[in-house]
């Protein structure tokens, strides 16, 4: 398992490490034989490709307003090349084609191609169809590749819904827009969330719409053909529509809603929300479950803070792996102790440990202390307030990730602790 982060990782299963790609095996375990680097220029949303030779390519960051794209080459051992190029504008979204070239979406050109190097490629074909443009919000683009490398375009304008499908050197090959009884379907009261394609071509819309009633947003998806002929919508049957995660579709025509915290399959044929594992005993310590799918409908889970969770697509665990990564922060040194020792606390990951020192720098030992739980009030565990619940946490037990604002060592050798606890701000 290929991960990064785009900050360094100082340990790896509580061994010292260095770097933000590197490599776990299937148990979780380091791989040592991966070279670990350090790689910057690391954003949200990474896309890789396995390539038919063996190599791994990785598209590492969009960035923002004048972006630096960075692309990696992987060889079996570690990284063998990496490339970075500078676009004065936006990329929306990026793919990577079969051959390795890269297909990027922006607001101000449309579609264009790269090298796997990074250098444009001017035998690309693609053209802005006239009356097209792709201005406004990054959520009103949508361009994906098709299993043999045609590019799948999905647009916002003018209160529709445009769909451009190209060849794989991006000759246009057909446009519609999509529609609900025979008329453009209108989204003059709903906005377009995610626009993307089954395997099979049928094209997924996502959209919320503000309900005055109880103040807050309700979530629909639709199904067209793919012509664009408005097959079925439904609204989202689970309560905990996450909208700042895509849907993921699959090949039998179901969808999988990544939620606030437990991923669900829905059923499109009847709106059935399924949890997608079936151990109800699994559910995050932290936040929420990242959602991969692999080869064979199977599907990794990861959190931050818990290990790896194979399952098939019926729900059942097949493996669970941990893994433990952790970043180092030393907070600060606090006190100057008897005898000349020195505490200090440092962040790990998502513990805050204090050391006590020798003067030689030797831990003579790790001071542990039992974070207390306060009850909060009320009104900041209900409703817009609560803001653990809107991370995927919850405000019952999510006081574990604490920081030690300042710590003051007495006279008679105990300590005074102010701590910070996630997220925002409350004291104990």
């Amino acid at each position: 398992i290929i991960v990064i982060n785009d900050n360094r990782f100082d340990y790896i299963n509580e061994k010292p490490a260095s770097g933000n790609v590197f490599r776990l095996n299937r148990d979780g375990s380091y791989d040592e034989t991966f070279q670990a680097t350090l790689i910057p220029q690391i954003g949200l949303y990474p896309v890789f490709k396995a390539l038919p030779d063996g190599r791994l390519i990785g598209v590492l960051d969009k960035g923002g307003s004048g972006v630096t794209l960075t692309i990696v080459g992987f060889n079996n051992k570690g990284i063998d090349t990496v490339y970075t190029n500078q676009f004065p504008y936006y990329v929306d979204n990026y793919a990577i084609q079969s051959d390795g070239k890269i297909i990027l979406f922006n607001w101000k050109m449309g579609l264009f191609r790269l090298l796997s190097d990074g250098t444009l490629d001017n035998t690309f074909l693609f053209q802005k169809e006239t009356g097209d443009t792709y201005e406004g919000e990054s959520n009103n683009r949508y361009a994906s590749l098709t299993s043999d490398d045609k590019i799948q375009l999905g647009i916002v304008q003018d209160n529709t819904v445009k769909i451009r499908i190209y060849g794989k050197d991006g000759q246009l090959e057909k446009k519609f827009n999509l529609r609900q009884n025979e008329t453009d379907f209108s989204t003059v009261d709903r906005q377009v969330m995610q626009v993307s394609f089954f395997p099979n071509g049928k094209i997924f819309a996502k959209t919320r719409t503000w309900a005055f009633n109880t103040n807050t947003y309700v979530y629909s998806y639709f199904i067209f053909s793919a012509d664009g002929s408005l097959e079925k919508s439904n609204p989202f049957p689970t309560g905990e529509t996450d909208e700042y995660s895509n849907i993921i579709l699959l090949a039998d025509g179901n969808i999988i809603e990544p939620n606030r915290k437990m991923p669900y399959k829905i059923i499109t044929s009847t709106n059935e929300a399924k949890p997608l594992i079936k151990d109800s005993a699994l559910r995050p310590m932290y936040g929420r479950y990242i959602l991969t799918p692999l080869a064979n409908d199977q599907f990794l889970l990861s959190n931050y803070v818990e290990g790896l969770v194979w399952i098939d697509g019926s729900g059942n665990v097949l493996q669970k792996s941990n893994v433990r990564l952790a970043r180092s922060k030393v907070n600060g040194i606090r006190a100057l102790l008897k005898n000349d020792q020195i505490l200090v606390d440092i962040q790990n990951g998502y513990n805050a440990d204090l050391y006590r020192l020798n003067k030689d720098g030797r831990i003579d030992s790790t001071i542990a202390y039992q974070s207390k739980k306060p009850t909060l009030p009320a009104m900041y565990t209900q409703g817009f307030f609560d803001t653990l619940q809107y991370y995927g946490g919850s405000s019952n037990h999510a006081f574990a990730y604490a920081k030690n604002k300042s710590v003051y060592a007495l006279n008679d050798g105990s300590l005074l602790l102010t701590r910070e606890t996630e997220p925002h701000g409350i004291f104990e």
